[in-house]
């Protein structure tokens, strides 16, 4: 099946000639003007909500219920070629377009089949935003960063408890990181540096997608849900996962090192020097150091 960039490209071909320029010699008939106006109509049906401004303006530009068909056929042939440019530059997608899901198994493998649960999950949520169900995209965003988080910590239990960060009952212990909240595990994951970003980067609606599981929650919350605000939180969720895939890369690194140290009774610049040819597929320089009193 052809995708919609391809077909609107078939389309500006039938209205416009090989130069550009509007084919008003072609289409000369009111009648045919507005047949090419509901073909178009229904191609814009087929984009997902976020383009629903673009749907709107089309429907309701008075150039497009104009007596003069020419006027009708310019006007249409620029909204298909800015449709077009906007869905070349990722602005605007087609209804059931996803974006790749990242490998989450260096993150996850701690507890078996849950990179499943989470990969099904961010399709998931992708598909509730196509469609329009934008609180059942938070509650799904939400999940899979409070889910990212936990999985992160319980790799390296010590460092997050001992963080300045962590939750503390009211006789000063640290619970159990399982019954940390999202806010809790954000604020250990930022101190310890397996997040880059500040606490206040993160979207209000993803911070708190527990509370608008509730309908009361949802109505004091007082703020919208629509596509811009899952754009946000889109954004704010690839940004944490990268950085907590690239805090795992490292932790990994310099795990590898210490085992093979400890194996083989190697000198820590002999198992850099393997571990970066390894990596890298290259024998990295180094300079011989110069002997004692030379």
């Amino acid at each position: 099946m052809q995708n919609l960039e391809k077909l609107i490209e078939v389309f500006l071909g039938e209205l416009t000639h090989a130069d550009g320029a509007v084919a008003f010699d072609s289409i000369t008939a009111a009648a045919d003007v507005s047949a090419k106006q509901l073909e178009f109509r229904m191609l814009l049906s087929t984009l997902n909500p976020e383009a629903q401004y673009l749907i709107d303006k089309f429907d309701q530009d008075p150039v497009l219920s104009a007596e003069d068909p020419q006027a009708r056929l310019q006007g249409l042939v620029v909204y298909a070629r800015t449709t077009l440019k906007l869905l070349q530059r990722n602005i605007i997608r087609d209804r059931g377009t996803l974006i790749p899901t990242p490998d989450f198994s260096i993150l996850t493998e701690s507890m078996p089949g849950l990179a499943l649960v989470i990969t099904a999950r961010w399709k998931e949520a992708q598909r509730c935003q196509n469609a329009g169900a934008y609180l059942s995209t938070i509650i799904m965003q939400g999940s899979i960063l409070e889910a990212l988080l936990l999985s992160r910590m319980l790799q390296d239990t010590t460092a997050a408890q001992r963080s300045r960060r962590a939750p503390k009952t009211p006789d000063g212990k640290v619970p159990a990181i399982q019954d940390w909240q999202l806010n809790e595990l954000l604020a250990v994951a930022i101190d310890l540096g397996w997040l880059k970003s500040d606490l206040s980067d993160f979207s209000f609606a993803i911070r708190k997608y527990r509370y608008l599981i509730h309908p009361w929650g949802e109505v004091s919350a007082k703020f919208p849900l629509n596509a811009g605000v899952c754009n946000a939180c889109w954004k704010v969720l690839d940004r944490a996962v990268d950085d907590l895939l690239k805090s795992v890369v490292g932790c990994w690194l310099l795990a590898k090192t210490v085992s093979l140290l400890i194996t083989n009774d190697q000198q820590p610049m002999a198992v850099l020097t393997s571990r970066e040819e390894s990596l890298t597929g290259h024998k990295p320089s180094i300079n011989k150091q110069r002997p004692a009193g030379g």
